[in-house]
């Protein structure tokens, strides 16, 4: 009777370790994209792209508009969505783009894309991930 209990206690932490691990397995991605060809926007209309009160704060600055303040290509962007990626994010400045997908196969090929440059763990939204897993499993815990 106690090898039964037993038994039944370590198939039921297997089972809720297994279940946490893949809870938190990373799933959130960060893809860098080459450049910003395609853009819908051009750095002669940066009101189309900036609002008024960036245009004014660089006037006032003296910094000028090029092409680093373009937003992310659209025509990227769809071209990932329509592999099937969920977009969280689009980052101008760093020109990347993190997405969410459960398809590791997938992820594995974004890089052989031509406007790819590099593709890894999007670190942000997997430890926002694992500190919302932490705090319900332990309200002591906190992993940044």
């Amino acid at each position: 009777m106690i090898k039964f209990r037993l038994l039944i206690a370590v198939m039921a932490m297997v089972t809720y370790f297994s279940n946490v691990t893949a809870q938190i397995s990373p799933k959130h991605y960060l893809v860098n994209l080459t450049d910003k060809k395609h853009s819908n926007y051009t750095i002669n209309k940066p009101e189309e792209f900036l609002s008024q009160r960036a245009l004014t704060r660089r006037a006032k600055a003296g910094i000028s508009i090029t092409e680093i303040d373009l937003p992310a290509s659209k025509f990227y962007v769809d071209s990932l969505k329509s592999l099937g990626l969920k977009i969280v994010n689009v980052s101008k400045w760093m020109n990347s783009v993190s997405v969410f997908s459960t398809d590791t196969a997938l992820i594995d090929t974004l890089d052989r894309l031509s406007f790819v440059r590099s593709v890894g763990l999007d670190k942000i939204e997997s430890n926002v991930l694992e500190m919302s897993l932490s705090k319900k499993s332990s309200s002591q815990t906190i992993r940044y």
